[in-house]
């Protein structure tokens, strides 16, 4: 069973490209989870006010509770709104709704979840996302759907649930998905329990998707070379367990997968998922962040940037402040950083360096 290598982040409050920020109960550590964790001390100001950022946020658009942001191959932005609204943005600021999302289950923290676009999106159009079904046998869904475009307006076709939860658990779904890098996998993060749960066991039960990461073919089927996959069914998915609620999933330089996690009361975990391969940072626009880590804040309404060494050891290394709770984070692939705002309204903020 692959294993979870635990690091607290202090006061971090994140996001992968990742999040996290609320409090409640941790799921206890499980089969396949290390339960030690290492302080990553801070190297800058909790307090930053702005003057040392090498960079200037530049508000795309104001959205509605916007939740999650992926970017299509032509730097088109896709962002989720928590409602169940899904938008096309284009760099200067022009947005476009989406149509066909199924009906969704909003609320605090569910609704409208994560958005992946396929690896192969330039010949195949496909779109990933999650979101919370309403009804009493609703609970979180992962769908595949065409992007189709025709003139002025865009939809959503051929959608497909590929893979759904076996019963519904109530509320904060996770929901995260991110590709392997090879394209050909894709994980699937899921909360543990709901809040205030009388069935808070589920992070340990084997047959049940609460507090893991699954690991999927594309089309939600389960790959054959899974540690558990002879088992069939949820234990056959499973990658690793005993999460408490996931905000963020990202592959390194290297290939191996962080996930970043919840914790009760602060103590929000960044997990090194082994084996495997928030966003991690890359290109032109911010060459000294090369490698690093960007961790979006919600209770410290901050953006955070790590470094990992090559022992794997996770490192603060600066924080800014924000000014608001930031949600989500992405990096486009000319290096700049694109985040939204946990509010309604909430902005859709890009990051340039300082000329």
């Amino acid at each position: 069973m692959p294993r979870t290598v635990p690091t607290v982040l202090a006061g971090a409050a994140l996001a992968l490209i990742m999040i996290v920020g609320c409090a409640g109960t941790a799921a206890p550590a499980g089969p396949g989870v290390t339960t030690p964790a290492i302080a990553v001390p801070s190297t800058t100001d909790q307090n930053d006010t702005g003057q040392s950022r090498p960079f200037e946020p530049v508000t795309i658009a104001t959205l509605n509770t916007p939740w999650a942001l992926a970017f299509l191959p032509d730097r088109r932005v896709l962002v989720t709104e928590r409602a169940g609204r899904l938008l096309l943005i284009t760099t200067g600021g022009f947005v476009q709704p989406v149509d066909g999302i199924p009906p969704v289950s909003a609320g605090i923290q569910n609704g409208l979840l994560d958005i992946a676009v396929s690896p192969g999106h330039a010949t195949d159009h496909l779109l990933y996302f999650t979101y919370s079904a309403p009804g009493p046998d609703g609970g979180l869904r992962l769908a595949r759907a065409r992007l189709d475009e025709s003139g002025a307006t865009a939809r959503l076709t051929a959608i497909d649930i590929i893979w759904r939860q076996e019963r519904n658990n109530g509320s904060f779904w996770g929901g995260v998905i991110t590709f392997s890098p090879d394209g050909r996998h894709l994980f699937l993060a899921v909360r543990d329990s709901a809040r205030n749960s009388t069935d808070p066991s589920g992070a340990q039960d084997g047959d049940r998707s609460l507090g893991k990461v699954l690991r999927l073919n594309s089309d939600g089927s389960t790959p054959a070379d899974n540690p558990d996959a002879a088992a069939g069914g949820v234990r056959g998915q499973v990658w690793t367990s005993g999460h408490r609620t996931s905000y963020g999933l990202a592959h390194a330089p290297d290939g191996s997968l962080w996930q970043s996690e919840m914790g009760p009361q602060g103590g929000d975990e960044l997990n090194l998922l082994r084996p495997g391969g928030m966003a991690f940072s890359y290109g032109d626009a911010f060459p000294a962040w090369d490698g690093s880590l960007l961790l979006a804040g919600l209770a410290s309404e901050s953006l955070v940037r790590v470094t990992i060494d090559a022992a794997g050891r996770a490192r603060e290394a600066e924080r800014w402040d924000m000014g608001s709770r930031t949600r989500d984070v992405a990096v486009a692939d000319d290096g700049t950083v694109w985040y939204v705002e946990d509010a309604a309204p909430g902005r859709l903020i890009r990051l340039v360096p300082h000329q």
